[in-house]
């Protein structure tokens, strides 16, 4: 499915009213509906992020950007990734995805501590799994996701 196919407009309304978190869970939904998985379960396979439209990922980039006036993205949470030595447990540790090495879940995910850090998306990696546990959410999950978006970031002409 191509960004001409997918509508972002309740998207943009929830991060133009800073509803963080119902935001967070739109965007789940808008990347099932890129990747044509939302009518098998609510879950995205390998395979499936290699397959993600760049243009799509960038457009969803773009706006949490925007809208938290650059603070918070899956770009800038691959930046961090990136700075950690691609480990994603120090960055769930970093950015309160993790807490004395327990898995947080939304309503316990603190947006009062350092808003610069790009706390959300946050619920995303719960696609890894068939069930959404975001604890699930393997190390080579996030490795694939954030090389489809750096390779996305890194090739414009999408």
């Amino acid at each position: 499915m191509s960004l001409t196919e997918v509508n972002y407009t309740r998207l943009e309304e929830l991060l133009a009213a800073k509803d963080w978190f119902q935001a967070d869970l739109e965007t789940n939904q808008q990347m099932l509906v890129i990747a044509d998985r939302f009518k098998w379960g609510g879950w995205l396979r390998l395979q499936d992020i290699e397959n993600l439209s760049c243009s799509d990922l960038q457009k969803i980039d773009r706006l949490w950007l925007q809208y938290s006036e650059a603070n918070w993205g899956f770009s800038r949470q691959e930046q961090i990734y990136r700075e950690v030595d691609r480990d994603y447990y120090k960055l769930a540790d970093l950015l309160g995805w993790r807490k004395d090495e327990t898995w947080v879940t939304n309503n316990h995910l603190i947006l009062s501590e350092n808003v610069t850090l790009p706390k959300f998306p946050f619920s995303f990696r719960g696609l890894s799994s068939r069930i959404g546990e975001v604890s699930l959410a393997s190390s080579s999950w996030i490795e694939a996701f954030f090389s489809r978006l750096n390779y996305c970031n890194n090739n414009s002409n999408y």
